[in-house]
């Protein structure tokens, strides 16, 4: 059903109703087969360089123990990151205190993501000093 009301978008806004799609799976129903679903939208939509779903992709990989993949994770973090997501800078920094990435790198996004208005950032920054 989810699919069948995004199905007439155009190609151009394909990516972005991927990315619809794959959060409507991952945040509204709860089993298996809708985790599946997200992955499957979200990995579509990074494909077209959105980079809200290559952030909400990156975290996936680093939160969820059946997609557990810290290269796959990374990648998409960085790249969401590169293209402005603060939320994936944030990130970026957390999994660095967790012990999956370099912390001077994951402390540089956090800086980033601060100084760009990301207010959680703001909140972790505060916790470091």
């Amino acid at each position: 059903l989810i699919e069948e009301y995004f199905s007439g978008y155009s190609k151009e806004c394909q990516g972005y109703s991927d990315y619809v799609i794959g959060l409507l799976y991952l945040l509204y129903f709860d089993n298996l087969k809708s985790i599946d679903k997200a992955v499957k939208y979200l990995e579509s939509s990074s494909n077209s360089d959105n980079y809200d779903a290559m952030g909400t992709l990156g975290t996936i990989y680093f939160s969820d123990g059946r997609y557990f993949n810290i290269k796959k994770g990374v990648k998409l973090l960085e790249d969401a990151s590169g293209g402005g997501n603060t939320e994936a800078m944030r990130n970026l920094f957390v999994f660095s205190k967790k012990g999956f990435y370099d912390q001077d790198k994951g402390y540089k996004w956090l800086v980033s993501s601060m100084n760009l208005g990301n207010e959680n950032s703001a909140i972790y920054f505060a916790q470091e000093l």
